[in-house]
């Protein structure tokens, strides 16, 4: 739910990258507890090249109702 979701804001968390969605630095992943195509994902930004399942701690900085946002810290 949207509540759950905001509650992870200003929080750190382990992130698998799943895949880069653009070239400007941003990648998609989830949380070590979140199953693909099942819960949501969360976007990450990052100065890093990143490449799938690599596991990154990234700060969570905005909620969706099902997605998280953060930069990698």
């Amino acid at each position: 739910s949207a509540e759950i979701q905001q509650s992870y804001i200003g929080r750190t968390l382990k992130i698998l990258i799943d895949e880069k969605q653009n070239e400007e630095g941003f990648y998609i992943g989830r949380s070590e507890y979140d199953a693909p195509e099942v819960d949501g994902i969360v976007y990450v930004g990052s100065d890093k090249v990143l490449k799938p399942g690599d596991f990154v701690d990234v700060k969570i900085s905005d909620a969706y109702e099902y997605d998280l946002v953060g930069e990698v810290v």
